[in-house]
């Protein structure tokens, strides 16, 4: 549906539905706020949810936050930051009926999830990826993460830890380092 990088971006009242792959993508996009946007039903050509599908995919960014949004019906993760996220918050969403997690935040740090609605993730029968864990919420290695007045309904699970052993490059770059879900 569409891209985004770069610095400083003011997203409102967008709606990313019915796209082949993801609503959208966002690679190296700091200090960015989205708000009262939808992303419905992406991934409609049937990509890999083990790779990069479903609502949307964030990846080594910085202060990418997520306002009073809606990701709903996405087949694979409704919210997905991975690989060297910072500072990233979700809050006041409402985030239903995704094949996989609600909010997925992989290989990251210092996120904040909180007053969201999550709702029915993960639990449509399809066949999940086994040791991946897949709940309302998903942190997977990932560190200094704050998860705090949610509320989780129908959920396969309602907040899912999975540790694995992983590493991740920074942002501004330099040496990959080792990352687990703590603090």
């Amino acid at each position: 549906g569409a891209t985004f990088t770069d610095s400083g971006h003011a997203i409102r009242r967008c709606d990313f539905h019915d796209n082949g792959q993801l609503g959208f993508g966002a690679w190296s996009c700091h200090d960015t706020r989205m708000e009262l946007c939808g992303i419905f039903r992406n991934n409609t050509k049937g990509y890999s949810t083990a790779w990069e599908a479903g609502g949307l995919k964030i990846t080594l960014s910085r202060g990418f936050a997520m306002l009073r949004c809606r990701a709903e019906d996405n087949r694979g993760p409704g919210i997905w930051y991975d690989i060297g996220n910072e500072k990233s918050e979700v809050a006041h969403c409402r985030i239903a009926g995704n094949d996989e997690a609600g909010i997925f935040y992989e290989i990251s740090s210092s996120l904040h999830a909180h007053d969201n609605l999550i709702l029915n993730n993960a639990s449509a029968g399809e066949k999940l990826r086994g040791a991946w864990g897949s709940g309302g919420i998903t942190l997977s290695s990932s560190e200094d993460c704050l998860i705090e007045n949610n509320t989780f309904a129908g959920n396969r699970d309602g907040l899912a830890f999975r540790e694995q052993n992983r590493t991740t490059p920074r942002i501004g770059g330099g040496a990959e380092v080792r990352i687990l879900n703590k603090n």
